[in-house]
C-alpha cells in the first residue's frame, strides 16, 4: 500500500472544507504549487473566514442596535457559516480551534479600533470587507484565486 504524499494529503483534507462542485477546481488550482505555497494560500483563506466572522458579528450587532433584527439574523447565519469554515479549514492545515479563536479575537479588536468602537462608523468596515466576505461565503474559490495572485505564485 502506498502512502499519500504530503501534497496529496493536504489536498484530500481540504476537499472536506469546500463545496463538492468546487473540489476539482480547488485541486487544479493548488496542485501546481509546492506544499509550502499551498499552505500559505490556505492560511490566508482561513484568515479571510476569521475576519469575515468578526465583520458579520459587528455588522449584526450594528443592525440589531438599529432595530433591523431580520437583517441582523441573516448576518448571524453568515457568521455561523464563516466560523465553521474557519475551524474546518484551520483544522485541515494544522491550525487549532484555540488558535482560530485567538485570530478571531485579534480581528475583532482590530475592527473595533478601526470604527472607534462606534457602530456609526461601520461604513469603514463595509468598504473593506463587504466584497471579500460575500466572495468567501458564496464562492470561496475566488478567494483562493485572489491569494494565488496576491502571493505571485503564477
Amino acid at each position: 500500500m502506498r502512502l499519500m504524499t504530503p501534497k496529496a494529503t493536504l489536498i484530500f483534507a481540504l476537499l472536506m472544507c469546500f463545496p463538492a462542485h468546487s473540489q476539482d477546481s480547488l485541486v487544479g488550482m493548488l496542485a501546481p504549487f509546492d506544499e509550502s505555497d499551498q499552505l500559505q494560500v490556505l492560511n490566508n483563506v482561513q484568515q479571510d473566514y476569521v475576519e469575515c466572522t468578526a465583520y458579520y458579528f459587528l455588522l449584526s450587532g450594528a443592525l440589531q442596535k438599529k432595530g433591523e433584527a431580520d437583517l441582523a439574523d441573516e448576518y448571524q447565519q453568515s457568521l455561523t457559516v464563516t466560523m465553521s469554515k474557519a475551524n474546518q479549514l484551520g483544522s485541515s492545515i494544522g491550525i487549532s480551534e484555540n488558535a482560530t479563536s485567538a485570530r478571531l479575537g485579534m480581528a475583532m479588536d482590530m475592527m473595533r479600533t478601526k470604527i472607534d468602537d462606534n457602530f456609526n462608523n461601520m461604513s469603514i468596515l463595509l468598504d473593506e470587507h463587504r466584497k471579500p466576505c460575500k466572495q468567501i461565503v458564496d464562492s470561496p474559490l475566488i478567494r483562493v484565486e485572489h491569494w494565488i495572485n496576491t502571493l505571485n505564485l503564477r
